[in-house]
């Protein structure tokens, strides 16, 4: 970006105004040219500062997946041991003798199965958002 001002009367002036940009991780060549000018070894510096925040990066995303596919199946087993436990439960309880309650046990037990299976397949989840951004 440049900038100039003139004056009005016969003595001209003018001032310019230099603005260098950049949106990159890394300095344009130019500019580490002129880093490495001022301070010999400074564009090596900046590489490898690049290099290890990549590596940081790559290691964090790495553990989040880890952990986001462990909570997934975690969950998914508990949820199975939690339905399971209630139908098992449902009828050992109508087998002593108290059909309904059992009935009750066991059907809120397929529910819970039905009602996460339909939840997953039909409700918007928060993963596509994720996707977006």
């Amino acid at each position: 970006m440049v900038a100039q001002q003139k004056d009005t009367t016969n003595n001209s002036r003018s001032t310019s105004i230099e603005l260098r940009q950049y949106s990159a991780p890394l300095p344009p060549p130019e500019m580490m040219a002129e880093y490495e000018k001022i301070v010999p070894g400074s564009a090596e510096r900046i590489i490898r500062r690049f290099e290890i925040q990549g590596d940081h990066r790559q290691s964090c995303e790495r553990t989040l997946v880890r952990t986001l596919s462990v909570k997934s199946i975690g969950g998914l087993i508990c949820g199975f041991i939690i339905a399971m436990t209630a139908i098992i439960g449902g009828i050992y309880t109508a087998l002593q003798g108290k059909p309904w309650l059992g009935g009750s046990l066991s059907f809120t037990g397929l529910g819970i199965l039905i009602g996460s299976f339909l939840a997953d397949r039909f409700l918007p989840s928060s993963k596509a958002e994720d996707k977006q951004e």
